[in-house]
């Protein structure tokens, strides 16, 4: 084969060699930022969704306990009577009426 033909082959398959390696390189570096951000979408994903999770449990609690009815009946003033029979007075609140009653 002719030297300058074997040459320029020579320099032909450094100069792919060098080129596929820098196009590995950025492939690499462009798959490891993509998985990177995969994984940190995925993980604020999750916090986000148990988070939004906790605070529903918190509210549905708090709703049942503030605004449970309270059920109260007092024994009748005058036991004995006929009307002592269907019983005392009796009154249905909420916990936030109690707290605020003051407000009112």
């Amino acid at each position: 084969m002719i030297p300058w033909i074997k040459a320029l082959l020579k320099d032909f398959q450094k100069d792919i060699i060098f080129w596929t390696k820098i196009f590995l390189q950025e492939t690499f570096k462009k798959i490891i930022a993509w998985l990177k951000r995969i994984w940190f979408e995925s993980k604020l994903t999750a916090k986000l969704t148990i988070t939004e999770l906790k605070n529903k449990v918190d509210f549905e609690k708090e709703l049942e306990e503030n605004f449970k009815p309270i059920y109260k009946e007092e024994p009748h003033p005058e036991p004995g009577t006929e009307a002592a029979k269907l019983g005392g007075p009796m009154s249905l609140t909420a916990k936030w009426a109690i707290k605020n009653k003051d407000k009112f």
